[in-house]
């Protein structure tokens, strides 16, 4: 049995609206957690100050002030540089984020929007030919 243009405009418009919206969420989700992943966001968190590829200098045994005061710079440096390098790389996952959440948000108005403004401007057409 074919189906005329109006059952199959009805079963285009319940997908849309109900299956296509459906996935269009589990889209925008893996979206979010794969820049969760990417960048690691929860070990960055966990490791904020820990040492930059946990490089760290051992300071010698007994007493030697000046060899303990060496290793502490170096130790600090190290978490200095490792906090400046967890901090770009949880900003730039943040700036991620929020990139993901705005496209998506412009794309999900879009997807509800689109086939009314597509049928607008076919109507509109078919006016600019008749009349």
């Amino acid at each position: 049995m074919p189906l005329d243009l109006s059952q199959l405009l009805v079963i285009y418009a319940v997908w849309h609206y109900s299956r296509g919206l459906h996935d269009f969420f589990s889209l925008w989700e893996n979206g979010f957690r794969f820049i969760v992943h990417f960048f690691s966001l929860s070990l960055l968190l966990r490791t904020f100050f820990s040492p930059f590829h946990r490089l760290r200098e051992m300071s010698p045994r007994g007493f030697h002030p000046a060899d303990y005061i060496a290793s502490m710079t170096v130790n600090i440096i190290m978490r200095i540089v490792g906090v400046l390098l967890r901090g770009a790389l949880i900003i730039a996952g943040i700036v991620s984020l929020f990139v993901v959440a705005l496209l998506g948000t412009a794309l999900l108005v879009a997807w509800v929007f689109l086939p009314v403004f597509v049928a607008a401007l076919f109507i509109r057409g078919f006016t600019y030919i008749f009349f």
